[in-house]
């Protein structure tokens, strides 16, 4: 009879050590954190997400009263890689597969992202955007990608810089802090009273720009300089 209290004893213990291993955990806490891939050929047919699409995104979709940390408009914060593939909005390798490309290339102003008065993406971007999702949407990063700091001209460096990383929230139609840059006469103004550097180093009393913390790189912020240094000329 004791043998008997013994072995149903053991059998009791063994299923509570049993039961303990299959507790389920919470699917977020198996979402293993995936940090970019680095590489140091840039490939030009490919598009990069740290040096091309997280600046679109920090710039135009995670803003104050939209989708940012602070906001996040419908539950759904576009700051940052993770955050961005946590919205279940983005298929990697389907464009028909959720529904961020639907809302950057909607013509309906009741759908369209940025929703006015915001400037919507220009077809370039939405073209970015699309080939990086077809390409399987990785969080990539590559060291090399081309930035000319010897020949700046505004139409091929400042204007272009300036439309991917700042025009988001610097847009004609709704105007961040009432600054709008969206042409020459507007980027010049604030290059030549010393704020645009100022903003870009965080310096002097000036917020860091861009918003988000998506700072520009050295070698852009040394083509704004050189820019600037050479008179801002609209060439």
């Amino acid at each position: 009879m004791n043998d008997l209290k013994v072995l149903s004893l053991f059998l009791l213990v063994m299923a509570a050590v049993s039961c303990k291993h299959e507790i389920p955990v919470p699917e977020e806490e198996l979402t293993p954190f995936i940090p970019p891939v680095l590489i140091s050929e840039c490939d030009p047919d490919s598009v990069y997400f740290q040096q091309e699409i997280l600046p679109l995104f920090q710039s135009s979709c995670a803003i104050p009263g939209c989708h940012d940390a602070v906001s996040s408009e419908d539950g759904i914060t576009l700051d940052s890689f993770a955050n961005i593939m946590n919205s279940n909005e983005i298929s990697p390798g389907d464009l028909n597969d959720g529904d961020i490309y639907e809302v950057i290339t909607e013509t309906d102003p009741d759908k369209i992202m940025p929703p006015p008065p915001n400037e919507p993406l220009s077809d370039a971007q939405i073209d970015m955007i699309a080939a990086w999702i077809l390409q399987g949407a990785n969080n990539n990063s590559c060291t090399s990608m081309e930035c000319d700091s010897l020949n700046v001209t505004f139409s091929g460096t400042i204007s272009l810089l300036i439309e991917n990383k700042c025009e988001g929230c610097h847009n004609s139609n709704n105007p961040s802090a009432g600054l709008s840059l969206t042409n020459y006469q507007q980027i010049e103004a604030i290059a030549s009273s010393g704020d645009l550097m100022n903003s870009v180093l965080g310096i002097n009393g000036a917020e860091l720009m861009p918003y988000n913390g998506s700072s520009l790189s050295s070698c852009e912020i040394a083509q704004i300089e050189i820019w600037i240094n050479n008179g801002a000329p609209n060439d």
